[in-house]
C-alpha cells in the first residue's frame, strides 16, 4: 500500500475551503453500564485549538447566512426549531445556532441541497425525554453535496431516551467536526451513520465524542458506515467507548474508511472494524473493564478484503470477560500489514493477534500477512500471542513478544508453509515458537524464557535490559 492511500484528504480537495473550527477536549470515559454522573473521570489531554471566533468564518463562504435565533428558535430549549429548519434550510445557506438548549422534537430532513451547513456555538440540541429515533438526516439516496455540520452537542441524558443523532449520506464534501453525545443510549436505537455515496466523494468525520456508550440488553451501534459508501471517508481524533455493538463499524463500506488517531475504549464485538483497502493509524484502544453481557470484545477487527494497514496503534487489554483477541483478523480476510504497534495483553487466553482459517482459498503467489516492528507485552497466561491459522507466506519481522502469563507461548503456526521470521526477540513462559504442520525460516531471532517477576515492563524496555545484562556477562 503507499502513503498516498493511506494519508488524510486535504481540507482543500475535501471542503472546497471550508474552515475546520476550534479542536475540542475529549470528554471523560465510559466508565460503569450505569448514567454517567455530573463529574466526569478524566480523559487523556488534548492540546486545545484556537478559541472560536462567532460568527464564524465559514460565514462568509456561503449566500445565505441565518442566526436562528433572529429567525425565531428558542435557544431555551421551551419550543421545537423545526419550523426555523423548515422555513431557512437550503442550498448555499449556512445556519448558525448560538450558544443555547435547542428542542428538535421530531426527525428533521433535508435530502436535496448543495452546499449547506449547520455551526454551533456551545450549541446543545436535546430531543423529547423518551425519544428513541432519527434527528437530523442529510441525503438519504437523493443528491446533496458539501455538508458541513459543526459545534453541536446532543443532549439524551434522560431516561428511555437514545437517537441518531445524524444521518448524513453525502456524495461529496462531507465534514463533521466538534460534535458530542451527551448521556447513555439506553433506547434500541443505533447512533451516527455517515456514507460517501459518489466513488469521487471524500468525507471527514473528526473530534466526535461519544463517552457515554449504551446499556448492553441493546446491540447500540456508535458510528456505522454502510455499504452504499463508496468514496473515501475518514474519522480522526474521535473517542467512543462504552458501546454494546461496535464502536466504529465500517466494515460494510465499499469505498476506502480510513482511522486516524482517537480513543476507543470498552466497546463490544470490536473498538475499530474495518474491510479492504482502510487505514487505521495512530489510534489507541483500551478495554479496562469487564462489562456484564459485552462477551465478545475485540480491539482492531480486520472483517474482509485485502490491502488493510494498521499503523503505529497502542492496543491494551487488561480486563474483559472474554475476547478473541486484541487485534482480528477474520476469516474473509485475505492481506493487512501491521506495522510500528503496540499491544499489552494482561487478560488470560486472550491473544494479541489472531488470524483466523481464511473461510475461502487466497489465490496462489498472494502474499501472506505482514507484521513489522510490533511489540506485544502484558501478562497474559495460556495460548499463544500470535495465532495464525492456516496462512501461508507471512512475514514477520521486529517483533518483540514478552508475556509473563504461565503457560503462554509466542507464536503458533497452524497449517502455514513458507514463513520468514528475523530480527525479533521472544521471551515467553511456554514456547517462543510453536509449529502445527507449519514451516518457517528464521533468521536472528532469540527465543528465550519469560519470568512473572518481569513487572509490567514493556517489550522493548525488558529486551533491552536483557541484552545488557548478557553483554555484561560475555565480559566477565
Amino acid at each position: 500500500m503507499s502513503e498516498d492511500e493511506g494519508s488524510i484528504p486535504s481540507r482543500r480537495q475535501l471542503l472546497k475551503g471550508l474552515g475546520t473550527g476550534a479542536a475540542a477536549a475529549l470528554l471523560a470515559g465510559c466508565g460503569q453500564r450505569p448514567r454517567p454522573t455530573e463529574t466526569p473521570a478524566p480523559t487523556p489531554e488534548r492540546t486545545p485549538g484556537p478559541t472560536p471566533t462567532w460568527p464564524p468564518p465559514e460565514a462568509a463562504d456561503y449566500g445565505t447566512v441565518v442566526d436562528v435565533v433572529e429567525a425565531g428558535a428558542d435557544p431555551d430549549g421551551g419550543s421545537p426549531i423545526n419550523p426555523v429548519l423548515d422555513e431557512h434550510a437550503g442550498d448555499d445557506t449556512l445556519l448558525l445556532f448560538p450558544s443555547g438548549e435547542y428542542l428538535l422534537d421530531d426527525f428533521w430532513e433535508l435530502r436535496e441541497f448543495e452546499h449547506f451547513g449547520i455551526i454551533g456555538d456551545g450549541a446543545v440540541v436535546r430531543p423529547p425525554d423518551g425519544y428513541s429515533g432519527y434527528l437530523f438526516g442529510f441525503g438519504l439516496n437523493d443528491r446533496a453535496v458539501d455538508l458541513h455540520f459543526e459545534g453541536i452537542t446532543f443532549d439524551i441524558t434522560a431516561p428511555d431516551t437514545g437517537v441518531r443523532p445524524l444521518h448524513a449520506s453525502i456524495e461529496d464534501g462531507l465534514y463533521v467536526n466538534d460534535v458530542s453525545v451527551r448521556g447513555l443510549h439506553d433506547t434500541d436505537q443505533d447512533s451516527f451513520r455517515f456514507d460517501v455515496t459518489s466513488p469521487d466523494g471524500e468525507g471527514l468525520v473528526e473530534n466526535l465524542r461519544m463517552p457515554d456508550g449504551g446499556v448492553p440488553q441493546y446491540l447500540i451501534t456508535a458510528c456505522y458506515v454502510g455499504d452504499i459508501s463508496v468514496g473515501k471517508l475518514t474519522f480522526r481524533d474521535c473517542h467512543i467507548a462504552g458501546f454494546p455493538d461496535n464502536g466504529i463499524y465500517a466494515s460494510q463500506a465499499k469505498g476506502p474508511v480510513h482511522v486516524i488517531g482517537g480513543l476507543y475504549e470498552n466497546n463490544n464485538i470490536s473498538n475499530v472494524r474495518v474491510s479492504s483497502d482502510a487505514v487505521v493509524r495512530g489510534v489507541t484502544v483500551r478495554s479496562t473493564e469487564a462489562i456484564d453481557g459485552f462477551n465478545n470484545v475485540r480491539g482492531i477487527r480486520l472483517r474482509s478484503g485485502r490491502n488493510i494497514l494498521v499503523e503505529d496503534c497502542d492496543v491494551e487489554f487488561s480486563d474483559v470477560l472474554r475476547s478473541g483477541g486484541a487485534i482480528v483478523m477474520h476469516d474473509d480476510l485475505q492481506t493487512a500489514t501491521i506495522r510500528n504497534t503496540r499491544v499489552r495483553v494482561n487478560t488470560d487466553d486472550v491473544p494479541a493477534i489472531m488470524a483466523k482459517s481464511p473461510a475461502h482459498p487466497i489465490p496462489e503467489g498472494e502474499p501472506g500477512l505482514r507484521f513489522e516492528n510490533v511489540e506485544i507485552s502484558g501478562s497474559a497466561a495460556n495460548r499463544s500471542a500470535i495465532v495464525l491459522d492456516e496462512r501461508g507466506s507471512n512475514h514477520l519481522s521486529g517483533i518483540c513478544i514478552h508475556q509473563s502469563g504461565a503457560s503462554r507461548n509466542g507464536i503458533r503456526l497452524i497449517r502455514s508453509q513458507d514463513n520468514r521470521i528475523h530480527d525479533s526477540w521472544i521471551h515467553v513462559t511456554g514456547d517462543p515458537l510453536v509449529l502445527q504442520d507449519a514451516k518457517t525460516a528464521r533468521e536472528n531471532v532469540t527465543l528465550g524464557k519469560a519470568s512473572p517477576d518481569d513487572g509490567n515492563a514493556s517489550c522493548s524496555e525488558l529486551r533491552l535490559s536483557r541484552s545488557r545484562t548478557e553483554a555484561e556477562g560475555d565480559e566477565e
